[in-house]
């Protein structure tokens, strides 16, 4: 193939796909406010993170925010937050929460790449619903790694493997029959974009036991901490200390 059809197919690729991310970026948003097990996950990690600041000025990095509901969360406990995402979508939309809050910093980068922060830089790395996405996940906890201090908390929320069957039942026994039919519905063009973009990216998003990730860290030196389900066991949330 030559390098202009390359060009033409990367750009129309990126094209697409920015697209489907602005479209996304408000189901997603949708989903972080009105989604009840979303905000339990919220709640969990916003109590886990208040557990281990030891001091006010506690600096957190929200690494892949989305639309910084968690950010947002962790700025109004008034800890210094750093925050960021490769969707300029989702980053608008996370700018219009954070008005008035000077204690959060956006960046568009992306996770995938070199972090735009100094090593040692942060007492906690927040990553929720992102490593499931990434071509080399281990690549990305050394990023975490790096800017992590010593002696800092990481925490993970983990997508694992879904069955709808099993949702579809929680949300029946939570909310009934209007529960299922009113927040599917809600959820469903969120479910659909994702698939989609998973095909742009020629690939099936991965599927990474909690174990390789808890592993992979605990070979840096890493103390496992909370290992548990969460998201109506939809998620594995990690919680590792950093040597120190």
């Amino acid at each position: 193939m030559s390098q202009k059809r390359k060009k033409e197919e990367k750009s129309g690729g990126n094209f697409l796909e920015k697209a489907l991310w602005s479209v996304y970026a408000v189901f997603y948003d949708d989903m972080t406010r009105f989604y009840a097990p979303y905000r339990r996950l919220l709640k969990r990690i916003s109590g886990i993170i208040r557990l281990n600041a030891s001091k006010k000025n506690t600096v957190v990095l929200d690494a892949g925010c989305g639309t910084g509901e968690f950010s947002v969360e962790m700025a109004k406990n008034g800890w210094s937050v750093y925050a960021f995402d490769n969707s300029a979508a989702m980053l608008g939309i996370f700018r219009r929460k954070a008005a008035g809050l000077k204690n959060i910093n956006i960046k568009n980068a992306d996770l995938e790449k070199s972090f735009p922060y100094k090593n040692g830089f942060f007492d906690i790395v927040l990553n929720v619903h992102s490593l499931f996405m990434l071509r080399d996940f281990k690549k990305v906890l050394s990023g975490f790694d790096r800017v992590l201090k010593r002696g800092g908390i990481l925490v993970i929320a983990h997508n694992r493997p879904v069955n709808l069957m099993s949702l579809c039942g929680k949300e029946f026994a939570e909310n009934g029959i209007k529960g299922v039919i009113v927040n599917g519905a809600r959820l469903f063009g969120a479910g659909v974009i994702n698939m989609i973009i998973s095909i742009v990216h020629r690939r099936v998003y991965n599927t990474i036991p909690a174990g390789e990730i808890t592993g992979f860290l605990m070979k840096k030196g890493y103390r496992l901490l909370i290992l548990e389900k969460a998201y109506r066991d939809v998620d594995d949330l990690i919680v590792m200390r950093k040597k120190r």
